[in-house]
C-alpha cells in the first residue's frame, strides 16, 4: 500500500500486556489500519511469540517495535538478548520495523527480510531538539540507510513546530521522513498537501 499522505492508513497502537491479548487485538483490529505493536510492553514475551503473531497478522499491516532496555523497553531482557530478538523480528517479514536511536547501531540490518522497511526513530517525550540538533540527528539516521526516518518528540511551542516543519521542507529528495504531529490541533490535510509528507 502506498503510504503517501493522501492514502495513508490510520495508525492504531495496540497496547497489550500479554501475548494472548495481543493476538486477540490483532484479529479484531480494522484490516485497513496500520497496527503499531510494542512488543516490549508484553510481560510474557518470548521469541516464540513472533511465530504466533505472523500467521495471525497475515492480512494486517504491522509496524513492530521492541525497545531496548536502555530506551525504556523491556527491563528483564539483556542487551544481547534484545539484539537477537530484533534480528529475528527484522527477518520474519513484517511490513515495518521501528528501531530507535541509538540502539539501531547494535543490530545487523543486513538480516532484514526483503519486504521489510526499517524505520529509524528518534523519540523524546520531554522535548523537541533545536533545528541544528534535528539536522545532526537526521544525518546520523542517514548513516544507517533506513527506509524511513521518524521523529516522535514533544512539541511544546511554536518554535518546536517550526523547527520540525523546517526539517520537512529541507529534507533531501531521497529521504522518506515521518514526523509525529498527532498531539497538535493542526489541519493535517493542509500540512500534508503543502509539504507532501507522511504525517501521523
Amino acid at each position: 500500500m502506498n503510504l503517501s499522505f493522501q492514502s495513508k492508513p490510520t495508525l492504531t497502537v495496540l497496547k497489550a500486556a500479554t501475548n494472548q491479548e495481543l493476538l486477540t487485538q490483532i484479529k479484531s483490529a480494522n484490516p485497513d489500519h496500520l497496527l503499531h505493536i510494542r512488543l516490549d510492553q508484553i510481560t510474557d514475551f518470548t521469541p516464540d511469540c513472533l511465530t504466533q503473531i505472523k500467521p495471525v497478522s497475515a492480512d494486517r499491516m504491522l509496524m513492530v517495535s521492541f525497545r531496548s532496555p536502555k530506551a525504556g523497553g523491556h527491563k528483564i531482557i539483556s542487551k544481547d538478548d534484545w539484539r537477537i530478538v530484533m534480528e529475528q523480528i527484522i527477518s520474519i517479514g513484517f511490513h515495518y520495523v521501528e528501531i530507535e536511536m541509538p540502539s539501531v547501531m547494535d543490530i545487523d540490518l543486513s538480516k532484514k527480510s526483503e519486504g521489510t522497511k526499517i524505520i529509524v526513530c528518534y523519540a523524546d517525550s520531554a522535548q523537541t531538539p533545536g533545528y541544528r540538533n534535528l539536522r545532526k540527528l537526521q544525518k546520523r539516521m542517514r548513516g544507517f540507510n533506513p527506509d524511513i526516518q521518524s521523529f516522535d518528540t514533544r512539541i511544546k511551542n511554536n518554535d518546536d513546530l517550526q523547527n520540525l516543519v523546517r526539517l520537512l521542507v529541507s529534507k533531501k529528495k531521497s529521504d522518506n521522513l515521518w514526523v509525529n504531529f498527532k498531539e497538535l490541533p493542526i489541519n493535517e490535510v493542509t500540512l500534508g498537501n503543502l509539504f507532501s509528507q507522511k504525517l501521523f
